[in-house]
């Protein structure tokens, strides 16, 4: 980081987020209940004193050590863990607070000038329980490289950290994305990726809480919300959701139903399904089949475009042969009863899904 980065109160975090901790209790040695009671400056120092104190980091641990991650306990286990990492993994934790990406001198000169965080966090993901901490505790100290700068970086970091920690895999990435979207959430950019964050998690607790989104951006008439919470839904990969996307694919409105396109071919996507290769070919074959029947229907350009790529992405040789059976096997392959327009469309849609299928096999035989 460079000499001249300043600290700014733009970093306040701009989210109402619920601060229990507690419903189950437990013997915790109090200097670790004051420490996760502060905020800001103070926590930060605080937790220097802890970590000063390995005994203590290691008395709370044991603690806390038959406890579940849950609504009422997340946060405690969450920062305890945190605290543990910062003696556990010192490099990480500093890496942390020297993003590269939200230092001015080195953004500037990228193709696309302006802070991101993304690959730098996605690096992270093993020490997501720090990401936590700072998204709680650390934003308002955080060093930005000028006032001027202050607020988009401060944005930059926390939708970074809302993604990184949504695709972590940790046990306490739900109940934190739950808590920041049903919080009272005010920065629209981070509100967004704190939406795509929770589908991310592929955790069906996520489900209501997007459900609930969808009906309230539903109730205000915000499309381009209801098209996000529609993408977001993509990420949970269970078969409760496949009714609230499908349903959408025939949404009058087009930023909402090519979302629900794209959201169909994350949600059946070959690379998400891989520990269930057997089940995985099933929702493909039923997603496919979906798309291949709105395709049918829509001559829209812009989602032409979009049902072309997904079509590509949940190929199987079950949607290669209703393609194959629609255009027909005469001169010509051109279905009776057909348009001209949809010929060409469905016969770009049996090509982009030879073409998937080929790239598959060679994976098969290495396999």
């Amino acid at each position: 980081m460079t000499m001249g980065r300043v600290r700014s109160l733009a970093g306040v975090c701009c989210f109402a987020i619920g601060s229990a901790l507690g419903a189950q209790e437990a013997t915790v040695p109090p200097s670790i209940d004051t420490l996760l009671a502060q905020e800001g400056r103070a926590y930060e120092q605080a937790r220097q004193a802890a970590l000063e104190r390995p005994d203590l980091v290691g008395d709370a641990r044991a603690a806390l050590a038959g406890w579940e991650y849950g609504p009422a306990t997340w946060r405690r286990l969450v920062l305890t863990e945190a605290l543990s990492m910062h003696l556990d993994h010192p490099e990480e934790a500093d890496t942390l607070r020297n993003l590269s990406g939200l230092d001015r001198d080195h953004y500037r000169h990228r193709r696309k000038p302006g802070p991101s965080v993304d690959r730098e966090l996605g690096g992270l993901r093993h020490v997501a329980p720090l990401m936590v901490e700072l998204f709680l505790k650390g934003v308002e100290t955080y060093e930005w490289s000028s006032p001027e700068t202050a607020d988009a970086e401060a944005a930059a970091l926390r939708r970074g950290l809302l993604m990184a920690v949504g695709e972590s895999g940790h046990a306490a990435s739900v109940h934190f994305l739950i808590d920041v979207v049903e919080g009272g959430c005010l920065c629209c950019a981070s509100c967004d990726a704190a939406l795509r964050a929770l589908g991310e998690t592929g955790d069906l607790r996520a489900l209501p809480v997007l459900l609930r989104a969808l009906s309230g951006a539903r109730a205000e008439a915000k499309t381009g919300e209801i098209a996000l919470v529609v993408s977001a839904l993509g990420g949970v990969r269970h078969d409760e959701v496949w009714p609230h996307i499908r349903v959408e694919l025939s949404n009058p409105d087009r930023l909402v139903r090519e979302a629900a396109i794209r959201s169909a071919a994350d949600f059946a996507n070959r690379w998400h399904w891989r520990a269930d290769p057997v089940r995985g070919e099933r929702v493909r074959a039923t997603v496919g089949s979906a798309l291949m029947d709105v395709l049918l229907e829509t001559e829209e350009q812009g989602l032409v475009a979009a049902l072309l790529e997904s079509l590509g992405l949940v190929a199987t040789p079950q949607l290669r042969d209703l393609l194959d059976q629609r255009l027909g096997d005469r001169p010509g392959r051109r279905p009776s009863g057909s348009s001209a327009a949809e010929a060409e469309r469905v016969r770009r849609a049996l090509e982009r899904v030879d073409r998937a299928l080929g790239r598959q096999q060679p994976r098969e035989r290495e396999r």
